[in-house]
């Protein structure tokens, strides 16, 4: 992952797509603070395009099942760190999952405590787990042990003004976590975010423009796998039947 920082981003913005808007100030590079939050909400609108569309960053906790629960929903409010929690049961141990929000993308894979990974979704198969909701796993009373490690795709957390004033004041100035290869991507979708909302047909077709250049990056850094997400579908049906 790039070691970007939310300010250095801005200052790209600021300089960069949107320096003939008047949300910027080209002396310094930041962002004018009565325009910084439309231009955050622009920022984690287009996160999380990225880390819905990419598998950017997976995070695994542990759910331990209940007699009268079928129905386990990967949400913070079920997360034994949330001290504030008004659920009476906390069956989700993010212990070994850092800084657990419950903004999640879809559950990928489900492990029981023998290590063995389960069907998901296979109604076929007596032993499945199930998906109803994109972040809630449904798991029947036929199985074999108590515990489940839940693999998922996770959003970025939310991103908020750098060393800002009011609210946001000695918020650190955090690192994006996105591979180099999408950083101009992320760049050209936030501006053209941007440029979407504000009216006129100038700013709409400006917004198009950066919006197909935005396309066209995530279409090369695909073709060329520079963020190494692509899957090995490599045939091994083969070397299981013992041919060399």
């Amino acid at each position: 992952m790039s070691q970007l920082l939310t300010s250095e981003l801005i200052s790209r913005l600021a300089y960069g797509e949107v320096s003939n808007l008047k949300i910027g100030d080209l002396n310094t590079g930041l962002i004018r603070e009565e325009n910084m939050p439309g231009v955050l909400m622009q920022l984690n609108k287009a996160m999380k395009d990225l880390f819905t569309r990419f598998e950017l960053k997976t995070r695994e906790v542990l759910i331990n099942t209940q007699l009268d629960i079928s129905y386990y929903y990967l949400r913070y409010e079920f997360a034994m760190s949330n001290v504030s929690s008004a659920q009476p049961v906390l069956y989700i141990d993010d212990s070994m999952c850092e800084d657990f929000d419950g903004r999640i993308v879809k559950i990928l894979a489900v492990y029981d405590a023998f290590g063995r990974q389960l069907y998901l979704n296979k109604t076929q198969e007596p032993l499945s787990v199930f998906t109803p909701q994109y972040d809630c796993l449904q798991i029947g009373s036929n199985q074999q042990t108590e515990q489940f490690y839940v693999i998922f795709q996770a959003l970025h957390p939310v991103l908020t003004a750098p060393f800002g004033t009011g609210a946001n004041q000695g918020d650190p100035d955090v690192v994006i976590n996105v591979p180099p290869a999408l950083e101009d991507a992320l760049v050209l979708l936030c501006a053209s975010k941007i440029y979407e909302g504000i009216n006129g047909p100038a700013n709409a077709a400006r917004s198009a423009l950066l919006h197909q250049k935005y396309e066209m990056a995530l279409m090369q850094s695909e073709i060329r796998d520079s963020i190494s997400v692509s899957a090995n579908m490599s045939n091994s049906k083969l070397d299981k039947a013992g041919f060399i």
